[in-house]
């Protein structure tokens, strides 16, 4: 049976790839046994994988976040470090209105795009 049938956690993208295995000795076997039908590269340990943050934690799980995804739409929408953070939201009984006496915005930003990439993230726990 091949190493790669058992235990093992490949992520394809492309021409890029994960390796995920328990054991550095079968971790090592994959490798060679890919390596004898393509040509590859041995990166070692993966720190960030297309634009994914991945960290180990102690207790042996991984944490994976997009915080370079997450700037990217703060930035499109116009937050920055003069946005003021609220901890809690707008009352939800309060009707809003238009704002005729203020001053107009004039940011703009494409709203289907800046959901897409939402719909991007995943959910951190």
């Amino acid at each position: 049976m091949s190493i790669l049938q058992k235990n093992t956690l490949l992520a394809v993208y492309i021409d890029d790839c994960i390796l995920a295995i328990k054991e550095e000795s079968e971790l090592k076997e994959a490798i060679k046994e890919i390596a004898e039908k393509f040509e590859i590269t041995d990166e070692a340990n993966v720190d960030e994988y297309l634009g994914v943050k991945i960290e180990r934690q102690e207790d042996g799980t991984v944490k994976m976040y997009q915080p370079y995804l997450i700037t990217q739409i703060l930035e499109t929408l116009g937050f920055n470090n003069k946005t003021k953070a609220k901890n809690t939201p707008a009352i939800s009984s309060k009707i809003l209105h238009r704002d005729t006496e203020g001053k107009e915005m004039k940011t703009q930003w494409e709203y289907a795009r800046v959901i897409g990439q939402l719909n991007f993230l995943e959910k951190s726990t």
